[in-house]
């Protein structure tokens, strides 16, 4: 990560986000576990609006209801 990225976790159920070093592990809107991290690569999430991961392409949780990936091999 270059020292400009900013990380974000983000809400799978409704797309709240916030910084990673803000101590909210909650949403606190709907109260879903936030998520900071790939679940199958475990890049750290550095665009707060993404769907899918930028370094292999999987869906965030709750994301893969916002838009389906077709370039996703």
């Amino acid at each position: 990560m270059s020292k400009n990225e900013q990380e974000y976790k983000i809400c799978p159920e409704c797309n709240y986000f916030c910084a990673i070093g803000e101590e909210h592990n909650f949403c606190p809107y709907c109260g879903d576990k936030l998520v900071d991290k790939c679940a199958e690569c475990g890049k750290s999430i550095i665009t707060p609006y993404a769907s899918f991961c930028s370094k292999c392409g999987t869906a965030y949780p709750g994301r893969e209801k916002i838009k389906p990936n077709k370039y996703k091999h």
